[in-house]
């Protein structure tokens, strides 16, 4: 195996993972956003009801 190669594998587990760290980022502050939203809403509708 040559520097070049294994450079470039190198380079491409970097790159995966990163990938994988952002898609779990992500959907790990989507599920937190989707969460507060819903808490949000339920928060606005029993105050609702009970006026």
């Amino acid at each position: 195996m040559s520097e070049k190669e294994s450079l470039g594998s190198v380079k491409t587990r970097v790159a995966v993972l990163l990938g994988v760290g952002a898609i779990r980022y992500t959907s790990y502050n989507m599920s937190n956003a989707i969460f507060y939203v819903i808490k949000r809403l339920l928060c606005t509708t029993i105050s609702f009801v009970v006026n």
